[in-house]
């Protein structure tokens, strides 16, 4: 994997493209690393100095070889130029400019030129089309943005006027970051180069990234498992529409929407749902993250009604408010007026001045340990809003957990707020947004917990290359696999089929029955007949010898070969299905099955690898889950999916449908295989 330090802490660095005017990319990213580097050198052949400092005609006239070269020049002199930079033996290359990918078939073309000088002299490439790199904690500004203040929280953004957008956020709501990496069209480093980073650098202890599409989705996700720090992904291009506005600007389609959410939980990545949940998520974590807890959360307000719609908000979301104990009432009565409320939430009524929640406070942090204290506050006329923001700033040290506040209302909200933020107290003007971000928090935090849960070992089933061979020759004949080969397939994964025959006579079904008994079922076999049941080629409890000589007969007329099979009554009919993604391999799902799965639309998605513990909650995530009481059922059934899929990657589709569970047994009852 490329080292990518000399990107993010360069000791000397060259910018290709420095100008007289001002206001030119590469004149300002120069000026700004002067302020900051010593070591910086300015190339253009025109340009004999600047401002007192010496401008080289070229990177050959350097005396000093540079750990990173910025190019800042029109396109196509960006591809003479950085030949002449390989040549010259440098490797580290930024590249601020436009004018490839996403502009059109010239660009097009420029980015094949691009990758092809990339390869041939195996160079380590970040953009082109990019804002650039800044890191506080080194003191680097190599971009053509503002400098932030220093803080925990690491940003790698595909875009850059997202991160700019973002940068500015962070700076009004008073958090810092330790980098910004702008991607741009990742020719060659991608997020996946820089992650790996982050995860071990000090400074950084929270990662976001924002992506419009997955250089490696795999990749990534192998990445993620392996970090211990807490990381908010938003990823764009999630409707048709969007797929097509990001193809334009990247020239990659995005993936999709259920493999990368199942993908994302899976790896224990906190998933944004949108620009303002992204920017949330890690305004609270980066104040707060250590000390996150949600035993004891409660809500305190100076008015009934937003403290009642908080309640419904956080149940809502799986959130728990802690029930206030008979000791903390009493003592509360004692500091309350009578009509308050003593519950959570407690109410302080409107007539709350600063007193009475300085007191409240100082009772509910004295009480409990760990406390989330969520403050929901509304500007009533009589209501010292700044009186009470500063009481809520003294407890920021002395309550033992962490102060979340809310402030409802318009312009007199605003000093306050800002308040809050230059004191890094997590500020929010609706507490739905808080709420939201809490419980995507609690799910991070409760999978941590789980993960060291034992689970049963994984389930594999260990074919020879010479199986796999024989199997991989006959997989593309056909588009659906045919029964035989299906049947083959069943046996050799150990999936739980019911006692089953495919026949090519009556004569052979008969003697099925001799042996197996009534009920059967009887199918047609034709890999081109994909629904039966609307064909008409399935028959169910079929009991007697001339019942299944009719029934014969008549699927006789629609294929050759007929599948007569033992009939099991189902308690539950299950869905289990997977299907070729190009971002994550395989998303796999389990659902409601029989003839009404499409209909009620009763399932949830995962990707493989699947441990036990996805497993459990991809089940948990569906209706039929109440009906499941054993649902380590399914572990050797998705063991044996598993091991299939990563024999035979090339796979497109498989499908289960129905799963029959009858008496603690699943029986895999009709089993289909697309390549």
């Amino acid at each position: 994997m490329p080292d990518v330090r000399n990107f993010l802490n360069p000791k000397t660095i060259a910018v290709v493209g420095v100008s007289h005017d001002s206001k030119k990319i590469g004149r300002i990213i120069y000026s700004q690393l002067l302020r900051k580097k010593k070591n910086v050198f300015g190339i253009n052949p025109k340009i004999r100095s600047l401002n007192g400092n010496k401008i080289y005609p070229s990177l050959g006239q350097l005396k000093t070889p540079c750990d990173l070269v910025v190019y800042a020049v029109p396109a196509d002199v960006v591809l003479t130029e950085l030949v002449k930079a390989a040549q010259l033996g440098y490797k580290n290359h930024l590249i601020i400019s436009a004018g490839f990918e996403e502009a059109g078939a010239i660009g097009k073309n420029r980015a094949r030129i691009l990758k092809k000088i990339i390869a041939e002299y195996s160079l380590n490439v970040q953009g082109p089309n990019c804002l650039g790199n800044i890191s506080p904690v080194n003191n680097l500004n190599v971009s053509f943005g503002g400098f932030p203040n220093k803080g925990n929280v690491g940003i790698i953004s595909q875009s850059g006027a997202i991160g700019t957008a973002f940068l500015d956020w962070a700076k009004q709501e008073g958090f810092g970051i330790s980098y910004f990496i702008s991607l741009g069209n990742k020719i060659a480093l991608s997020e996946n180069e820089f992650l790996p980073f982050l995860a071990k650098e000090d400074n950084t202890k929270i990662i976001g990234l924002y992506l419009e599409n997955l250089a490696d989705g795999k990749k990534l996700m192998e990445i993620a498992k392996k970090i211990k720090k807490p990381i908010v992904i938003l990823k764009a291009g999630q409707t048709e529409e969007a797929k097509i506005a990001v193809t334009s600007h990247t020239g990659v389609l995005a993936g999709s929407f259920a493999a990368q959410h199942a993908a994302f939980s899976q790896n224990n990545i906190i998933e944004a749902g949108n620009l303002e949940e992204f920017f949330n998520l890690l305004k609270i974590l980066s104040f707060e993250f250590n000390e996150l807890n949600f035993e004891n959360t409660v809500i305190l307000t100076n008015a009934g009604g937003p403290g009642v719609l908080a309640v419904d908000f956080f149940t809502e979301h799986n959130l728990h408010l802690k029930s206030v104990s008979d000791n903390i009432k009493k003592n509360l009565r004692r500091i309350l007026p009578p009509s308050s409320s003593l519950n959570n939430p407690i109410d302080l009524l409107g007539d709350a001045d600063v007193n009475r929640f300085k007191n409240v406070i100082s009772l509910l942090s004295e009480q409990l340990t760990k406390i989330l204290l969520f403050i929901i506050l509304t500007p009533q006329e009589n209501t010292d809003l700044i009186g009470i923001i500063k009481t809520i700033i003294s407890f920021r040290t002395k309550v033992r957990g962490i102060l979340l506040v809310s402030i409802i209302g318009g312009k007199r909200r605003e000093e306050p707020l800002s308040l809050l933020a230059q004191k890094q107290i997590p500020a929010f003007s609706f507490f739905e947004d808080a709420v939201a971000c809490l419980a995507k928090i609690k799910t991070y935090h409760d999978n941590l917990k789980n993960s060291n849960r034992p689970s049963p070992k994984p389930i594999t089933i260990n074919l020879s290359q010479k199986v796999k061979k024989l199997i991989r020759r006959d997989l593309g004949k056909t588009n659906f696999l045919s029964e035989e080969l299906v049947l083959k397939i069943a046996s050799l994964y150990k999936f739980p089929l019911p006692h089953t025959r495919l026949c090519n006579s009556f004569k052979e079904a008969e003697i099925f029955a001799d042996r197996y008994g009534f009920p059967v079922v009887l199918k047609v076999s034709d890999p081109s007949i994909i629904h039966r049941n609307l064909a008409g080629g399935v028959f169910l409890d079929i009991k007697t010898k001339t019942e299944l000589a009719i029934k014969y007969d008549i699927l006789k007329n629609l294929a050759k070969k007929i599948i007569i099979q033992e009939m099991i009554v189902p308690e539950a009919e299950i869905i289990v299905g997977a299907k070729k993604n190009s971002d994550f391999g395989h998303l796999l799902m389990f659902g409601s099955g029989g003839i009404h799965t499409e209909y009620l639309k009763d399932v949830s998605f995962a990707v493989t690898p699947l441990s036990y513990l996805n497993m459990l909650s991809l089940i948990k995530r569906t209706k039929i889950s109440s009906l499941l009481s054993d649902k380590k059922l399914f572990w050797p059934i998705f063991g044996s999916l598993s091991s299939f899929l990563s024999d035979f990657p090339e796979i497109e589709e498989v499908d289960l449908n129905p799963i029959v569970l009858r008496k603690g047994k699943l029986y895999c009852v009709d089993f289909k295989i697309k390549v």
